[in-house]
């Protein structure tokens, strides 16, 4: 009876053990409550496609591939200093932008994307 209990706590105490590692290793999905200013999808030269949400103050942008896409994650991205356009860093993405026209690259990849046009929304414009 002794070693029958000790085998079920044994067995427990791995089980939850097993829990916790596992949920220390599984990606933390990042906070994006503050990309509430809208959602634009983009479409790649190279077919893939994305959506971009946007803050309000621009700081930065999460940018979530289609479900088909695995060059990139879904990522926030940082705005930086830019000689021209708008850029964002980050996760491996350079997100380069002026006015409709966006450059993506990811990884060695680089792509141009535009605006999938909507009927009743003009696209986001960056800025020229």
């Amino acid at each position: 009876m002794k070693r029958t209990i000790v085998i079920v706590l044994v067995g427990l105490a791995a089980l939850v053990g097993g829990f916790f590692l596992l949920d220390s290793k599984s990606e933390k999905l990042p906070d994006t409550s503050m990309y509430y200013m809208g959602s634009y999808t983009y479409l790649c030269d190279d077919g893939s496609e994305f959506t971009l949400s946007l803050p309000s103050d621009m700081k930065s942008i999460y940018i979530v591939p289609s479900p088909d896409v695995d060059r990139f994650k879904s990522s926030i991205v940082t705005k930086q200093e830019s000689a021209q356009g708008v850029l964002y860093v980050g996760n491996g993405i350079e997100f380069k932008a002026k006015g409709e026209t966006v450059t993506l690259t990811a990884g060695e990849l680089i792509s141009v994307c535009l605006p999938v046009l909507k009927e009743d929304e003009a696209p986001f414009n960056f800025g020229d």
